[in-house]
């Protein structure tokens, strides 16, 4: 049996529609919010919204904040983890035509991975060991970055201001509390270096709407050999609020941008 039950669920239409969340109160307090940066880490969300004068919006999905100080973004938190969760925080916002998301998460580094805790990540593919991609784009072993506008702004930005980062590949799963030494083998083979639990997902979500969609991950934790798990939380927590302070002003120009290009 396949997944999901349905083949070819991807090329299909949404038939059951969530437009009563969408409230008009809701949908004239996200007004001017084409950019939504998701963080899963909410002490740095509420960081990010203090320094940028952050309104924080009423009967809106998780916590979030329209950036005063940053036109057209929005700072989102407070939504779970793991595919589902993004997949639907991402369909919510949707509703109100936002079509540019960017992921800010942690990630762990696979043994045979030479990179560092601390180490910005900005997966080239994501292999699919998760099971909402699957529902989004036709089955495949893996799912590259869509590559659009928005991530090669982040990239631009990053390089500008001196913070390294990497495309390499990642991998995405469900259970990242039960990963085998079998699966850490073959992943090595596929010379995934980063293992998370949303990238795959939101990529086959971008693809599918064709919206601008970029992931932004920070190592966290290291799996050494034995198979034990060794965090440094502080480190990868600087890691992305420097990137967030390179990044906000570039994507505040790329947003006014947005909004001043004549649509055709």
């Amino acid at each position: 049996m396949g997944f999901p039950q349905l083949g070819n669920k991807y090329k299909e239409k949404p038939f059951v529609l969530h437009t009563h969340l969408m409230t008009e109160k809701v949908q004239t307090q996200l007004e001017q919010i084409k950019l939504v940066i998701l963080l899963f880490d909410q002490e740095i969300a509420e960081k990010v919204a203090k320094a940028y004068k952050g309104k924080r919006l009423k009967d809106v999905f998780a916590k979030c904040w329209k950036l005063k100080k940053a036109k057209g973004i929005a700072i989102v938190s407070g939504f779970g983890i793991g595919g589902p969760a993004v997949a639907t925080t991402i369909e919510y916002f949707r509703l109100a035509n936002i079509g540019q998301f960017i992921m800010a998460g942690y990630c762990g580094l696979l043994p045979a991975s030479n990179r560092s805790i601390g180490d910005l990540f900005i997966p080239s593919l994501s292999v699919r060991d998760e099971g909402t991609s699957f529902h989004y784009a036709k089955e495949s072993a893996y799912i590259e970055n869509p590559e659009g506008k928005l991530t090669n702004v982040v990239k631009n930005a990053l390089r500008e201001n001196g913070i390294a980062f990497h495309e390499l590949p990642n991998v995405s799963t469900d259970a990242p509390f039960f990963i085998s030494k079998k699966e850490i083998n073959y992943y090595s083979m596929l010379n995934v270096h980063t293992i998370d639990m949303e990238t795959s997902s939101i990529y086959s979500v971008g693809v599918h709407y064709r919206m601008d969609i970029c992931s932004l991950l920070v190592a966290s934790d290291k799996i050494s050999e034995n198979g034990e798990v060794h965090p440094n939380k502080e480190v990868a927590s600087e890691a992305i609020i420097q990137a967030l302070k390179a990044l906000v002003p570039s994507l505040q120009s790329y947003v006014i941008n947005w909004f001043e290009t004549p649509k055709v």
